[in-house]
């Protein structure tokens, strides 16, 4: 075999390994982008925070779809943050609440592959306490002024 022919056969294999790391790559890149176009939801995300801009957490957020129905729920985290990846496209109402916060609601549209930022600042709500009281007070006696105990006999041997 002459010198040439081996670089052509070398040429032709490296191409051939060349198209084939290519083939792979379009497949894998073609698959990823044709899941991607296949979606129908959007992501939402947000923030909570009180009139002074302190993050709120543990509030949660409710999203209701106005046309089917359907209810997706998120609580934010230390930081105040919501997020929902995977919210099908469509009308919704959010609704945001808080103990010791005033509910809040706002109607958003959620449309394909797109990112819908809320930001919740809450106002400070009524604080509702209450006091329950679990046993009654002793009886006083208003018609006789007089005091009287009954003292067992172990009490007296306990002094004696």
């Amino acid at each position: 075999m002459s010198q040439a022919s081996r670089r052509d056969a070398l040429l032709r294999a490296v191409l051939r390994t060349v198209q084939a790391t290519a083939l792979v790559f379009l497949v894998a890149f073609g698959v990823n982008m044709q899941a991607h176009a296949q979606s129908d939801s959007g992501k939402v995300v947000g923030t909570v925070t009180d009139q002074a801009g302190a993050v709120v957490s543990g509030a949660t957020l409710t999203l209701t779809n106005n046309e089917n129905g359907l209810v997706l729920t998120a609580t934010s985290n230390n930081a105040g943050e919501l997020n929902l990846p995977a919210v099908p496209r469509g009308a919704y109402t959010a609704k945001i609440s808080a103990p010791g916060f005033q509910s809040q609601s706002q109607s958003i549209t959620v449309t394909v592959a797109q990112v819908q930022d809320l930001l919740f600042k809450l106002r400070p709500g009524a604080v509702t306490s209450s006091i329950e009281v679990t046993s009654a007070a002793p009886l006083v006696n208003t018609s006789n002024p007089t005091l009287g105990e009954t003292i067992e006999s172990s009490q007296i041997h306990e002094v004696a």
